[in-house]
């Protein structure tokens, strides 16, 4: 008999009705707060993990959920902020997203395209 084992990789991270995607707009029109946000996201991360539980995935992988990006997501992890963030003295997800986004006087990270994919993330600068 044969054992297989299976394994996904860039589960998507969005919700299954774009529940992240309409929380994050909220956040950032101030129609919701930064702890409503996460709540969401903590909803969004463990459905992921049960789904893919529920279907018999073997190997389920971490890290994979995100707020916006997750290049980023790592770069911060590793404590790779922006010089121009750390200089503003911004932390939290007002750092995270000012990178992501920008704001008036600070500009965002590059973004750059996944090989020629449709997919962009964002450019760490070591």
């Amino acid at each position: 008999m044969v054992h297989l084992r299976t394994t996904t990789v860039g589960f998507p991270r969005t919700g299954p009705k774009r529940e992240m995607k309409m929380a994050l707009e909220k956040y950032w029109g101030k129609k919701i707060t930064e702890s409503e946000l996460l709540e969401v996201s903590d909803k969004v991360a463990l459905q992921s993990l049960q789904d893919q539980e529920a279907a018999g995935v073997s190997l389920i992988g971490v890290g994979d959920h995100t707020l916006y990006d997750h290049v980023l997501d790592w770069s911060e992890r590793f404590g790779l902020t922006c010089k121009r963030v750390r200089e503003a003295k911004l932390t939290g997800l007002e750092a995270y997203f000012t990178q992501a986004r920008g704001r008036d006087g600070i500009p965002a990270l590059d973004m750059t395209k996944y090989f020629d994919s449709n997919y962009h993330y964002m450019v760490p600068e070591v």
